[in-house]
């Protein structure tokens, strides 16, 4: 069948094996292609190889995570598609982030407020909607007595309800007002999430 949504990713296989890049078809589900390593030119040889010209222009959508060299073989093998950047792999970035406050803040407090935020790294990295009471309530103590660590997961939460909107304009708006909450918070992980987040904007906007 025409492949005409495209899924690159890439498998970590260790630091022996390295990379392997993975081209799937959305629509089917179906693995079509592994290619060693995740260089432009692993991504080049698929489509040199695999697609005929024809093929090639009726690709239509491509999802990628913000990798360069799977976004410039796109642009170089089927400048039509539309990029859009995978929501899980945007979400991931925003996990690093709160992780990096974490760690900032497990060394600039005391012992005490240390032995509080230790061992809470799986909390913090799962979505509030998952935990039980128990768990709320671990993080609410935390919370209470650490607020940039509340502010960043507050964040990392809100970021997710970015993908509920199907219209360009929406989602740009709700984007920009996350981004607005960045100002005189000192959050720099989350910072450099926004400019990142700013860079790729034509790619997330895709998803609508």
């Amino acid at each position: 069948p025409s492949l005409r949504q495209v899924g690159v990713d890439e498998i970590y296989r260790g630091k022996k094996g390295k990379f392997l890049t993975v081209v799937c078809n959305l629509e089917t589900g179906e693995p079509l292609w592994f290619g060693a390593e995740r260089k432009k030119e692993t991504l080049d040889e698929f489509f040199r190889t695999q697609l005929r010209s024809a093929q090639r222009k009726r690709i239509e959508a491509a999802c990628v995570d913000m990798w360069e060299p799977f976004r410039l073989s796109l642009m170089e093998w089927a400048p039509q598609c539309k990029i859009v950047y995978d929501k899980f792999h945007i979400l991931q970035h925003a996990n690093d982030a709160i992780d990096e406050v974490r760690r900032a803040e497990f060394f600039r407090k005391g012992a005490k407020m240390r032995e509080l935020i230790k061992g809470k790294r799986w909390l913090l990295l799962s979505r509030w909607k998952h935990l039980n009471s128990e768990e709320r309530g671990v993080l609410n103590r935390l919370f209470h007595l650490n607020r940039r660590v509340f502010k960043a997961y507050m964040l990392k939460e809100s970021l997710e309800s970015l993908w509920n909107y199907r219209y360009e304009g929406a989602m740009v708006n709700y984007l920009h007002r996350w981004m607005d909450q960045l100002k005189w918070q000192r959050l720099r992980p989350f910072e450099k999430l926004s400019v990142m987040l700013a860079k790729h904007i034509d790619g997330i906007l895709n998803y609508c």
